[in-house]
C-alpha cells in the first residue's frame, strides 16, 4: 500500500453497526498485516466504549483534547501520541469523551478553517497508519463537515431496516453536499448491509431497497453481515466478533468484506457520489 486512507463509517441514522464494523474491520485489516488507527468521532462515545474504555478519567487524552489547540491559541498543543491508545490486539484508536459536542459548538464558531480542524490533527499520523478509520456520528453537524474534509472515502453502513435505509440515503446527500462545499471530491468505497437475516422477508425487501437505491452508484459489498447474538455477545464483552468467535458466520463475513473493502479500496478505485 503506497499510502494512508482515511475511511469515513457513516449513516445518517444511529445503531445501524458502524461501530460494530468499524471495530471489527480495524481488527481484520491488522490481522492482515496493516497498520490501523481507529478514531471515536461520535459524540456517544460507542467506539470507546465497545474498545474498553467506559470512562476516561481526566489525565486521559482523547479527540477533545487533541482538537482543543487547534480551536484556541491559549490552550497547550497535545502530542497526538498521547492521544493513542494501543490495544494487545495491534489495534491504535483514539477514544472520545462526551465534550466532544461542546468541542463541535467551539468550531462552528470559528471564522477560518473551520472544516479542517479534524484534517491538520490527523496529518501528523498519516505516515504511520495505511488506514486510519472513523467511526462517525448520526447528527450531520460540523464535526461531520470535518469528517468529510479529513477522510479520502467513505464507508456507507446499512441494517435492512427502513429507518437505517432512511439514514443511508441522507448520508448519501450530505455526501454530495459536502463534497461541493468543500470542493473536493469524497468518493464511496461501497455500501455493507448488516443485520440480515434473508429467512425473513422485512429483511429481503430491504436489502433489494439498497441494492435498487444504489446500484450502479455505489458498489454494494455481496458479502452482508448476518444478524447473529454472538455480535451483541461480543460488543457487551468489549471485543470483536473476530475475536470473540472466529469461526461464527458473523466473523466470517467481516473477513470476507474486509478483503473486499481493500480491493475497492486499494486496486478498483472508489466511487463519487
Amino acid at each position: 500500500m503506497n499510502e494512508c486512507k482515511i475511511v469515513a463509517v457513516l449513516n445518517r441514522k444511529g445503531g445501524v453497526c458502524k461501530t460494530t464494523t468499524t471495530h471489527n474491520l480495524g481488527v481484520a485489516l491488522v490481522q492482515r498485516g496493516y497498520r490501523v488507527l481507529l478514531v471515536d468521532c461520535d459524540t456517544q462515545r460507542n467506539l470507546s466504549i465497545s474498545l474498553g474504555l467506559n470512562r476516561p478519567d481526566e489525565e486521559c487524552y482523547t479527540l477533545c483534547e487533541l482538537l482543543q489547540p487547534l480551536i484556541d491559541v491559549e490552550v497547550d498543543e497535545v502530542d497526538i501520541q498521547n492521544c493513542i491508545h494501543h490495544l494487545e490486539n495491534g489495534v491504535d484508536f483514539i477514544p472520545n469523551k462526551q465534550a466532544l459536542s461542546t468541542v463541535e459548538k467551539q468550531i462552528s464558531t470559528l471564522d477560518f478553517r473551520r472544516e479542517c480542524i479534524l484534517f491538520d490533527a490527523l496529518e501528523d499520523v498519516r505516515l504511520d497508519y495505511d488506514y486510519i478509520l472513523l467511526d462517525c456520528m448520526a447528527s450531520l453537524g460540523m464535526l461531520a463537515v470535518n469528517v468529510m474534509m479529513a477522510c479520502d472515502t467513505v464507508l456507507l453502513v446499512s441494517t435492512p431496516e427502513e429507518d437505517s435505509i432512511e439514514g443511508l440515503e441522507l448520508a448519501s446527500d450530505f455526501i454530495q453536499e459536502a463534497a461541493r462545499a468543500l470542493r473536493k471530491e469524497i468518493p464511496v468505497c461501497g455500501v455493507l448491509i448488516c443485520r440480515v437475516d434473508m429467512r425473513y422477508r422485512k429483511s429481503r425487501s430491504g436489502v433489494e431497497r439498497i441494492r435498487q437505491l444504489f446500484v450502479p452508484q455505489y458498489p454494494i459489498y455481496q458479502e452482508m453481515i448476518p444478524d447473529r447474538v454472538c455480535v451483541a455477545d461480543a460488543r457487551n464483552k468489549q471485543v470483536s466478533i473476530i475475536e470473540y468467535a472466529p469461526e461464527s458466520e458473523a466473523a466470517r463475513a467481516y473477513q470476507v468484506v474486509c478483503d473486499s473493502f481493500v480491493k475497492e479500496v486499494e486496486y478498483h478505485g472508489i466511487h463519487t457520489a
